[in-house]
């Protein structure tokens, strides 16, 4: 599977796009950054009107958008509506989320999770990105040595 998410300065989603290893089928789907969302062909999906997040099935990246764009106060939570990508279905759906800033220090947050009945404490770095989703995901090394690329400036 390959799957690009492109950004604006803000952390606003602006474009996702995701594909299977030697398939035909692919999603693309296009945002102004401010909740509009759009396919390929330009014509609009009135149900993610007003999602200016996303979250992604197969990567925990995707929490790491709301944690670096919305301002958070400890223990208030925020709730918002993403666009739900199932990377295995090739689908997107409009899903309610919470996140709630538990505890912090200069290395490390703690931010409770919800989604529905669904509820983790996931663990990031001071970056917003994730150290530790339990029973889903942990970063293993540090990003340095870990082959992700980060394109600075745009």
């Amino acid at each position: 599977m390959q799957y690009e998410i492109v950004l604006d300065r803000s952390w606003a989603t602006r474009k996702v796009s995701i594909r299977h290893w030697g398939g035909q089928k692919a999603l693309c789907l296009l945002s102004d950054g401010n909740g509009q969302w759009t396919d390929e062909a330009g014509q609009p999906i009135a149900e993610l009107a007003g999602c200016v997040d996303i979250d992604l099935s197969c990567t925990p990246f995707t929490n790491t958008l709301p944690i670096r764009r919305l301002a958070f106060t400890p223990n208030v939570p925020q709730e918002i509506d993403v666009a739900y990508f199932s990377a295995y279905e090739l689908t997107w759906r409009r899903v309610r989320q919470q996140y709630t800033l538990l505890a912090s220090d200069a290395d490390t947050a703690v931010f409770e999770y919800r989604a529905g009945a669904f509820v983790q404490n996931i663990t990031v770095d001071a970056n917003g990105l994730v150290l530790l989703y339990p029973e889903l995901f942990v970063r293993e090394r540090p990003l340095a040595a870990s082959g992700i690329e980060v394109e600075a400036g745009k």
